[in-house]
């Protein structure tokens, strides 16, 4: 700032001997090394009700210009000065000259001698060969490894002792719901109803069929028309006969639940032998689809 305030007052001074405008240059060193930054400040000083044009410098020979300053505006009396600096460097050694500097109708600055040179070399400092590259140890990098390492078997060791659980608990869910229906038929063949109480001989017959289905299948049968009951059984790829039969005995029982049909003896066993052979059925196709699944 003293600098700069030394500027103004050198540029006022010079102005005070003439009323033409007058213009100076100053650089904050004349002494620089090989790409270090220096100040280069220009003013102008001039009547102020006179039009000023600036300094046209796009470049400056064995110079590059960093940057440039706003251009600074003051105004004392019947005169006006202005300010701007710019920031420059070179990156050739030698001794240059900054130009000299003018604008219309004024006066030219001195060229500003500028020495650029290498930093200083000491020969009696110990000389230092260039070293290889060393490697460098990241143990946080190894730790890391192992650490998903650590977590990808323990993921492993979760995925194949909890699917085999889940799957040993439905084979047992799958085998009890078999041997229950088996149970509840041969129950329901000792009780010898089907003469006295047909309605009720078809709908425990029925219901048993139903339950197993829920309980092996996970069909909700229970909610099923017979129609639709029969739709979804034919996706089971049941033995066409034994499908075909089994239609028959859900329908026929409708008949008999609304009053509609009496059947016969023959009928009551023929509808009971078709129940248990069509869950025999259903059974061995889930287990032949289990075998296929597991090779």
């Amino acid at each position: 700032m003293n600098r700069y305030l030394l500027f103004i007052l050198l540029l006022s001074t010079t102005h005070s001997f003439s009323q033409r405008i007058a213009v100076a240059a100053t650089a904050s060193d004349q002494n620089i090394l090989i790409g270090e930054p220096f100040q280069l400040t220009l003013g102008i000083s001039a009547p102020g009700n006179q039009k000023i044009d600036w300094f046209d410098i796009k470049e400056l020979p064995h110079f590059e210009i960093l940057s440039r300053s706003k251009i600074d505006s003051q105004v004392n009396g019947n005169k006006k000065m202005l300010v701007q600096t710019l920031t420059l460097t070179s990156w050739d050694s030698g001794r240059w000259q900054l130009p000299s500097f003018s604008v219309p109708s004024s006066n030219k600055t001195k060229p500003i001698a500028v020495e650029v040179s290498f930093s200083n070399f000491d020969p009696k400092q110990p000389y230092h060969d260039v070293k290889d590259i060393l490697e460098v140890n990241r143990p946080g990098q190894m730790k890391w490894y192992w650490y998903l390492v650590g977590l990808l078997l323990l993921a492993g060791l979760f995925f194949l002792l909890f699917p085999g659980k889940k799957k040993k608990k439905e084979e047992v869910l799958s085998d009890r719901a078999y041997k229950k229906a088996l149970t509840q038929l041969e129950a329901l063949r000792k009780k010898n109803i089907a003469e006295q109480d047909a309605k009720l001989f078809y709908s425990e017959l029925i219901q048993i069929f139903r339950e197993y289905l829920h309980r092996r299948m996970n069909i909700q049968s229970f909610s099923k028309t017979t129609e639709d009951l029969g739709r979804q059984l034919g996706q089971l790829q049941m033995p066409q006969i034994e499908y075909q039969q089994l239609l028959e005995v859900l329908q026929l029982s409708d008949f008999v639940k609304f009053a509609r049909y009496k059947p016969s003896e023959q009928e009551h066993v023929t509808s009971y032998e078709v129940i248990k052979k069509s869950i025999v059925s259903i059974e061995n196709i889930k287990t032949e689809e289990k075998h296929k699944e597991v090779v």
